[in-house]
């Protein structure tokens, strides 16, 4: 099933997140429209998760990279210091300089993907599971002048997708402790 916001917004600003848990289907919604009215899509998941450009290329909006080697030089080098940056995100509060500066450069991130948008030639179409974190500062200002689509299912469900989609050898209950705990 999928939850509705500010739908009518989608093409006024170029725009549409969808969001969901992990194996919800956001990738596969996120193409199919963008298969049907030709637009671009941007996964969050190269961006925040894996930060490996260079093995996503082909799948990977080329504009969007392009905008933010322009707008954005920064998130490049959280690439070659993930570890350290993913480990210091989450004691940004404490004023660890390399927290505040990951957070700088994805709340930057997040006001690019607006712009981008703006002046994209084609509709842009963003999916992630990070489109909605509650760690994120400002997150529900963020989206009220956005569509927004929040795709749930049940839990059991998301889990069997993610075992088939990721050849996986563990059990289901193993991926439904982590997906409960990543909807937390």
């Amino acid at each position: 099933s999928i939850i509705k916001f500010n739908a009518d917004k989608f093409f006024e600003n170029n725009l549409l997140f969808i969001t969901g848990i992990s194996g919800s289907g956001k990738s596969t919604l996120a193409y199919d429209i963008a298969d049907k009215i030709d637009a671009d899509v941007i996964s969050l998941d190269f961006y925040y998760d894996n930060l490996d450009f260079h093995e996503h290329a082909d799948i990977m909006c080329d504009r969007f990279n392009k905008y933010l080697e322009e707008h954005l030089p920064e998130i490049f080098d959280i690439e070659d210091n993930f570890e350290y940056y993913e480990e210091e995100r989450f004691h940004a509060d404490g004023g660890s300089e390399a927290g505040i500066f990951y957070w700088k450069v994805m709340d930057r991130f997040s006001e690019l993907i607006k712009d981008f948008a703006k002046q994209n030639p084609l509709p842009v179409v963003v999916e992630g599971l990070q489109i909605y974190d509650s760690t994120i500062p400002n997150n529900l200002e963020y989206f009220k002048d956005q569509a927004l689509y929040i795709i749930y299912h049940d839990v059991e469900k998301c889990a069997k997708r993610i075992i088939d989609r990721d050849d996986l050898t563990v059990s289901i209950d193993d991926v439904i402790r982590k997906l409960t705990n990543q909807s937390n």
